[in-house]
């Protein structure tokens, strides 16, 4: 698994020596990747590499990745696959496993050609991308839209404001349809929209199964639509998410 975290760049002097500097050119490092280990057979789950950066090139990452993956074969572990966030660079550099480059989630293995190396986005962060990009709407209403599963050429509305209005009405009340919910899930601030605690408070199935109920007895508007979207989601969730293979 790929991912990182930005630093803010500035150098250190540590024991004698300066600390800061990135791995792929001569400026303070204003990141950090990280590369990290999570065994499908076993409860390993480590960091194995930390790299320090600034503005690195998909060349540069696929290069690392390579030789990240060609290190953990040499000791004995068999690298099937790689995760990271959706991110345009972690994708670029994966392509250029390929040739011709392509964004796909197949390609030759660095140790083994004949081998299948896997590329997935981290479900995790597509699972908060959701959230946010809902939150961050617009228009009156926070309005995603999306087509009916049975009819493509029906668009169907969810609507985020229902969420809140729901919620800030039964504020206090013992019995809730919006169960749940935080202040923090429908009104985050930009560190807690990485939350992923924040964004099951709204994806889950108490909320879809009392928005149906809140929408036979208010006049909230898109309550049955928000519902069916929430459960659409909660479905893929669950299915990315389950931990043993034979659910």
């Amino acid at each position: 698994m790929i991912d990182e975290i930005n630093l803010k760049p500035y150098y250190d002097l540590t024991g004698g020596n300066i600390v800061g500097k990135s791995a792929n050119n001569e400026k303070a490092a204003n990141a950090a990747c990280g590369f990290m280990l999570n065994s499908f057979l076993s409860n390993i789950c480590d960091v194995v590499h930390i790299l320090l950066v600034n503005n690195i090139s998909a060349d540069f990452l696929r290069e690392i990745i390579k030789e990240v993956i060609l290190a953990l074969q040499e000791i004995g572990y068999q690298v099937i696959c790689v995760t990271s966030d959706n991110n345009s660079l972690n994708g670029k550099a994966m392509s250029l496993f390929s040739s011709p480059n392509k964004l796909r989630i197949l390609y030759p293995h660095p140790a083994h050609p004949k081998r299948p190396l896997f590329f997935i986005f981290d479900p995790v962060h597509i699972f908060k991308c959701i959230r946010n990009n809902w939150i961050n709407k617009k228009n009156v209403g926070q309005n995603m839209y999306f087509h009916d599963f049975d009819d493509h050429s029906v668009t169907r509305t969810a609507c985020f404001k229902t969420i809140k209005s729901i919620r800030s009405l039964e504020e206090g009340q013992l019995l809730k349809y919006a169960y749940g919910i935080s202040v923090k899930a429908v009104c985050s601030i930009s560190i807690e929209r990485q939350n992923v605690m924040f964004v099951i408070q709204i994806f889950n199935d108490h909320v879809f199964e009392g928005l149906r109920k809140a929408g036979e007895q208010t006049n909230e508007m898109h309550c049955s639509e928000t519902a069916d979207f929430i459960e659409i989601v909660m479905k893929w969730w669950k299915a990315m998410n389950v931990k043993i293979y034979s659910k």
